[in-house]
């Protein structure tokens, strides 16, 4: 695989991540560049495993996937980031290095990653991919 990682991305360049100047949208806990597959994927990790009561998993359910209150999921904010790629994906590709390339012929996707598989998901539709960190290994192979 011809990838490119970034972690912890607060910046691209000289741009910030955000919704509006003064309003951050958070960092982007993985970027990925497939050079082969001319796709930009940007990951959000969680680690949800203390969610074990039903309590718990009523939290998790809350701030992870169900914005409620005026108060946005991570999922949410997530796909903001993801959006903010696609808006900004020349200076993202240049930023990495790919500024040559035809930024029409690439596309953005985000992707959530959870330390434990959990029902969540299962209960909600989310709008994009929750995988497991144990199936995304097993995804990318040795």
């Amino acid at each position: 695989m011809d990838l490119i990682v970034r972690p912890q991305v607060k910046k691209i360049g000289k741009l910030r991540i955000e919704r509006k100047p003064g309003e951050d949208l958070g960092d982007i806990d993985v970027l990925v560049a497939d050079r082969a597959q001319r796709r930009l994927l940007g990951v959000e990790a969680k680690d949800l495993a203390v969610a074990r009561t039903p309590a718990e998993l009523n939290n998790e359910l809350a701030e992870t996937f169900l914005s409620h209150d005026g108060k946005q999921a991570a999922i949410d904010r997530h796909l903001e980031r993801i959006a903010w790629l696609r808006e900004h994906l020349a200076e993202v590709l240049d930023w990495l290095g790919l500024g040559d390339e035809d930024t029409a012929a690439w596309t953005v996707d985000g992707l959530m990653v959870l330390d434990i598989e959990l029902m969540s998901p299962y209960l909600i539709d989310p709008p994009l991919p929750v995988i497991t960190y144990r199936d995304l290994r097993e995804e990318l192979g040795p």
